[in-house]
């Protein structure tokens, strides 16, 4: 049986290499293709390209998961039980709508 702290410590360090990993090839995947000589309007219909959502959407919920877990536990590390509870429900509502709004601009869904 692992504690729901370890867990939390998987996922975060899961999260950090799949960052490490998709945010870099992210970055060097723009410079080429701004090597390339894009226009903007062949850029976004680049970024409309089902894989490309799809590997932005990842990344989004891998920093997603990253940032609650480590606000989490710097919440519970140095903040009194008191405000801990309101400003942690507080901080991941602002989270999860966050990664709303990054979801509706990656998949350009209108709502």
């Amino acid at each position: 049986m692992v504690i729901p702290v370890v867990r939390e410590w998987y996922w975060q360090r899961l999260s950090a290499i799949i960052l490490a990993f998709l945010l870099p090839a992210s970055y060097f995947l723009i410079l080429c293709l701004r090597a390339k000589g894009m226009t903007q309007l062949q850029f976004l219909d680049f970024l409309h390209q089902t894989p490309i959502q799809i590997w932005h959407s990842f990344m989004l919920l891998a920093f997603g998961i990253h940032l609650s877990i480590g606000i989490k536990i710097i919440l519970e590390d140095y903040v009194s039980i008191s405000l801990r509870i309101p400003l942690l429900a507080c901080l991941m509502l602002l989270i999860i709508s966050l990664l709303f709004w990054g979801m509706k601009m990656i998949w350009w869904v209108a709502l």
